[in-house]
């Protein structure tokens, strides 16, 4: 531990706290008293100068000190930051009923104009005294989404979601992650409350109104991505994303759970209810997002200032008030950057496929009644959900450890444990036909819960390779596994057009071959590192009379700002005067 004298540590925090740069320590750390010179690295790059621990601030004391969460035991998850991800988790939950209910009602609406063709037959062949309206009847079966439109109403959702994830992280740097995400959860709830309007109407309307839902919630995880920069710590950072990406998983459980006993009610055919009910939901969970969650802990009005704090000298991203600019030219030419891209694709056929087609492939080839489906059919989300939060604490245990380095951390759960293992469980799935149900469930179940590790993995991986354009990045990654996202139902609907074994284990070939292939590229090209492109350069202080605090700050830009505390002194050159009766960091506004 290095002790610090006053004056400069008072300098040294606030540039840390106000610049943004959570993480540093000192390397050159042997202050002359007549002539100082810091330099701030990123990172806990200490090149050996200093303890091997991860030094993350300088104590009010004066002394070096490791970081902690200043919340003990199970009081951490009442924090405000544990607040903002389970909320975060609610949405997902809310976003993933909403695009995914549609696929139960589906089954629901099959069901409901199979029993009443066979009622009208019924009454016509027997002649029974039981009056049907067969006119009433055609018209709600031909309304109905016929089977050659399945894919399409399916996938028109992704129509939609492949035009803002570029853009959501982008709007939400400008006007505020919680702003933006409350808005787009507003649109995708009205367009659901309104499916069933559509459905009644014509398929057509439909599809418009998957695709406006889409829209709005490709907007949402790219917008979270910013949000976690400001608020995700280093140490917790799996943990908090995994938690927040797990109502992904749950908001199919609900989706295809709670729907099935949704399409019992005995009134309107039951289905509708399954979108009300949902809509209802999610109207309840816009209003605690409006009061609970804040765009920053600066921003908070009830946090404390130990967890403050402990956030922003531990945070993933430096905080900047000015747009960054985002360097395409250097994303898009990194072979980490691909390999998180390729891992995206592949979680998102996965995903799609199950989140859609589970439902269908257990009334096709399991043949589960439509309660029983629902339960099954709700089963893989839930070991998803419960693994997921496993492998997140399993990896944030590693890395806390150090048991593997966080590159070699991201390839065990992402390549082996997330993509390897599901892909072999998935093609075994396709031999298993209804005499098998209870192991077919089991390894749908265990494939789902182990592509789970991948949420410790990719879904963090934005912020481990560019913590700064952990927004935009994710978003071009969402825009692309979109684009996946739209040619599996097509694709899945054209393979199966009689639900037969052989033709749903074609549909499982083709997941479990490209989860191997990615899992072969991120095993190669993946990182944990942030990349160089990502970096922020280095920020050089000399300190020259401590009675004068003259500061020189050479900033990223290259930028050469003189601080004089105590005095004006006008000048005609290139550096940039201030005046400060104490050393308040105003420059900072500059920057």
């Amino acid at each position: 531990m290095i002790p610090i004298i006053e004056p400069e540590l008072n300098i040294i925090m606030q540039l840390s706290s106000s610049y943004g740069h959570p993480l540093y320590t000192i390397k050159s750390y042997f202050l002359n008293m007549t002539k100082k010179s810091v330099q701030l690295l990123q990172d806990g790059s200490t090149n050996g100068d200093v303890d091997s621990k991860s030094i993350t601030s300088v104590s009010s004391i004066g002394v070096l000190v490791e970081n902690r969460a200043p919340e003990k035991g199970l009081r951490r998850y009442t924090s405000h930051r544990w607040q903002i991800a389970f909320l975060c988790a609610s949405c997902t939950l809310a976003m993933f009923a909403l695009r995914t209910c549609i696929a139960m009602a589906l089954v629901c609406m099959e069901n409901v104009a199979k029993d009443k063709t066979t009622l009208a037959n019924y009454s016509e062949e027997y002649n029974s005294t039981l009056v049907v309206d067969t006119n009433s009847t055609k018209l709600k079966t031909s309304a109905m989404v016929p089977k050659e439109w399945v894919g399409v109403v399916l996938s028109s959702y992704f129509y939609g979601y492949i035009v803002t994830p570029l853009l959501g992280g982008l709007m939400a740097q400008r006007f505020g992650p919680k702003m933006v995400i409350l808005v787009a959860m507003l649109i995708a709830n009205v367009c659901n409350g309104l499916t069933p309007v559509g459905i009644r109407y014509r398929v057509e309307v439909v599809v418009a109104i998957r695709i406006i839902m889409g829209i709005s919630s490709g907007i949402i995880l790219p917008s979270m991505q910013v949000l976690w920069s400001e608020w995700a710590t280093k140490s917790e950072k799996a943990r908090l994303m995994a938690v927040s990406s797990s109502g992904i998983n749950l908001g199919n459980v609900v989706a295809t759970g709670i729907a099935g006993f949704l399409c019992e009610i005995p009134l309107d055919d039951g289905w509708p209810f399954i979108f009300y009910v949902f809509t209802l939901g999610t109207i309840f969970w816009m209003i605690f997002w409006w009061f609970a969650v804040y765009n920053s802990p600066d921003k908070h009005p009830r946090i404390s200032e130990e967890e403050k704090d402990y956030i922003q000298h531990d945070k993933v991203k430096p905080s900047k008030k000015k747009i960054l600019r985002v360097p395409w030219f250097k994303i898009l030419t990194s072979l980490p950057f691909w390999a998180l891209l390729i891992s995206h694709c592949c979680h998102s056929w996965f995903l799609t496929l199950f989140s859609n087609f589970l439902p269908i492939y257990m009334n096709d080839v399991l043949e589960y009644d439509v309660t029983d489906n629902g339960i099954f059919s709700a089963l893989p989300f839930i070991t998803r959900f419960f693994m997921g939060l496993v492998f997140a604490s399993l990896a944030d245990f590693i890395a806390e450890r150090k048991y593997l380095s966080m590159t070699n951390n991201r390839k065990l759960f992402q390549s082996i444990l997330g993509m390897i293992i599901p892909a072999v469980l998935i093609i075994g799935l396709g031999y298993l036909g209804p005499d098998q149900k209870a192991l077919a469930v089991a390894l749908m179940a265990s494939a789902s819960g182990f592509q789970s590790a991948t949420m410790a993995a990719f879904r963090v991986n934005h912020l481990d390779i560019a913590p700064r354009f952990a927004g935009p990045i994710s978003g071009l990654t969402m825009t692309v596994g979109c684009a996946v996202s739209i040619g599996v139902p097509i694709l899945t609907t054209a393979l199966t057009p009689e639900g037969t074994l052989k033709q749903w284990q074609t549909v499982f070939y083709i997941n479990g071959g490209l989860n191997l292939f990615g899992a072969i590229l991120f095993g190669i090209f993946g990182s944990g590192k942030e990349q160089e492109w990502a970096k922020e350069a280095p920020i050089e202080i000399n300190l020259e009379a401590p009675d004068k605090t003259n500061i020189s700050i050479i900033t990223p830009d290259k930028t050469n700002i003189s601080i004089i505390a105590n005095e004006e002194i006008p000048v005609e050159d290139s550096d940039t005067q201030y005046v400060y009766k104490n050393p308040s960091f105003k420059y900072l506004d500059k920057l």
